[in-house]
């Protein structure tokens, strides 16, 4: 009775060179993934900063307003306080702007994914191939265009 063995390190090097071979096929895919993980990472650094900038300055702020309230102005007081409230107020407002924008496009993209996933491929694969040569007659058109000159025409 005869087995078969398997050589582990050949094993091992078949699995490396698949891996290699799935890299450099999908080498776009994952720029582009690695780029957009880039991006969101970037963003959400940008987004926390940001945020730890308005905590400190509205902590600065109220600072002032108890600093003017300490020393006995209380004018001056109530005109820091008011400019805190005016500032949050503010703050809100924003918040509440940029959470109307997102639900907005999420009702778009959620749309979007309905349009594509009741999409027939067939019409698809059509309208892709005709805008496609719709695209290819306006560049040689746009290219014909470039080479005319008033020479040419006298």
């Amino acid at each position: 009775m005869t087995s078969v063995r398997t050589d582990p390190d050949a094993a091992a090097a078949d699995r490396a060179q698949t891996f290699l071979d799935w890299t450099r096929i999908n080498a776009k895919a994952l720029t582009a993934g690695a780029i957009v993980v880039i991006v969101a990472a970037a963003g959400y650094w940008f987004y926390m900063r940001s945020r730890q900038i308005q905590s400190a300055n509205a902590e600065k702020a109220l600072m002032q307003a108890k600093q003017s309230l300490g020393a006995g102005n209380l004018a001056l007081a109530q005109s820091d306080l008011q400019s805190v409230q005016d500032r949050i107020a503010n703050n809100i407002s924003v918040l509440t702007n940029a959470k109307d924008i997102q639900n907005q496009f999420l009702a778009f993209l959620e749309g979007r994914q309905n349009d594509l996933s009741k999409a027939d491929t067939t019409e698809a694969a059509v309208r892709l191939q005709t805008d496609s040569q719709t695209l290819q007659v306006s560049f040689a058109s746009i290219a014909k265009i470039s080479q005319l000159s008033l020479l040419n025409y006298l």
